[in-house]
């Protein structure tokens, strides 16, 4: 009667099966992980957007109010809004202060805006 070796291919095949089925389930585990990730790194990208939107606003509301017959045009990102009692800026979730009073408080639409200081008159609106 012949000796036959018996072949461990079969082995070999369900080994190589489980592996892929560990590696898998990482990969999937994963996913969640770096969906949520994102999703964080996209909200502290807009907040600090809306951060600078802030900060360039009342930079400039301060220099141009510093500055007779000087008038700025510049680009926004987000809906801006000063108070004119708190002499605070508000940028949706993001506030700034500002030394500067204003007659009235203002609400300015994403996009350009002009601040412009005409013989100690500050005029701030949106532009086209």
């Amino acid at each position: 009667m012949p000796k036959y070796k018996m072949k461990k291919k079969a082995q070999v095949g369900s080994e190589m099966l489980f592996a892929a089925g560990i590696v898998l389930l990482i990969f999937v585990l994963l996913i969640p992980i770096n969906i949520n990730k994102r999703n964080e790194v996209r909200e502290s990208s807009i907040f600090l957007e809306k951060k600078e939107d802030c900060k360039t606003f009342v930079n400039i509301l301060a220099r141009v109010s510093a500055t007779e017959n000087l008038r700025v045009v510049f680009t926004v990102k987000h809906d801006i809004s000063l108070d004119v009692n708190s002499k605070i800026v508000n940028v949706d979730d993001v506030v700034c202060s500002s030394f500067i009073s204003m007659p009235n408080s203002i609400e300015l639409q994403k996009g350009k805006v002009e601040i412009k200081n005409s013989k100690g008159t500050i005029t701030i609106q949106n532009v086209s």
